[in-house]
């Protein structure tokens, strides 16, 4: 009698643990680059079937710019890294050149149009660079849509694509060596915008649809 009790027990307790859920470590997640759910409908094209027909990119005026030398500014801008001038259109230059290097393998057939929004890039005060480093933040919105068809095929989904920063001596060798917070910044930016853009999945019946059913996505963002 007593050992069916304990199995009993045993029963019960098996079946509240299957109940619950334990929270991932960050570094094991898969989810740091969020994912769009696919389609209902099958897929019949995928990343190596597109082209870029256009692209616009969005760095709205109202993010805050922080030309402070301290050490964590409090803005949605932070960049040194070119001579100081207007820094919402130097972060648009740098995302256009990773995003033409990120996709330009995209040489299929299937146009689709690309937006990209950027709502924080913050790289290194001279103060931080030369003393303890530390991260470049860059985070955007992409939405991809399908050009024939006009329907909106990923997104949009708001991305982080930040890398480490050096600081101190090794920043300077790496300045020596042409490593500039420049070449890291589009490096890292084009390789995350390659990554995102093979999530990209055309559905079937989108893929169907002619050309003469396209209507034009108002890609405009008021600033």
């Amino acid at each position: 009698m007593l050992k069916v009790k304990l199995l009993g027990v045993l029963c019960v307790s098996m079946g509240l643990s299957a109940c619950a859920t334990a929270e991932m470590p960050s570094r094991a997640r898969t989810d740091l680059f969020p994912a769009v759910a696919s389609p209902a409908l099958d897929v019949a094209t995928t990343a190596a079937d597109l082209t870029i027909a256009s692209y616009d990119i969005v760095v709205p005026k109202s993010l805050l710019v922080s030309e402070a030398d301290v050490f964590l500014p409090n803005a949605d801008i932070v960049w040194h890294g070119d001579p100081v001038g207007d820094r919402h259109a130097q972060i648009a230059a740098i995302f256009d050149t990773a995003f033409q290097r990120g996709t330009a393998d995209l040489t299929g057939n299937h146009p689709v149009t690309v937006r990209l929004e950027v709502t924080e890039f913050h790289a290194l005060t001279p103060k931080t660079r030369a003393t303890v480093g530390g991260n470049f933040a860059m985070h955007f919105v992409m939405t991809v849509v399908d050009t024939q068809s006009g329907a909106i095929v990923f997104g949009p989904v708001a991305i982080k694509a930040d890398t480490p920063a050096s600081g101190g001596r090794k920043a300077l060798q790496e300045e020596a060596d042409g490593i500039t917070q420049k070449v890291v910044v589009v490096a890292r930016l084009a390789e995350v915008l390659a990554e995102q853009m093979q999530r990209v999945q055309i559905p079937q019946a989108d893929v169907a649809t002619s050309r003469d059913a396209f209507s034009p996505y108002d890609l405009t963002l008021a600033q």
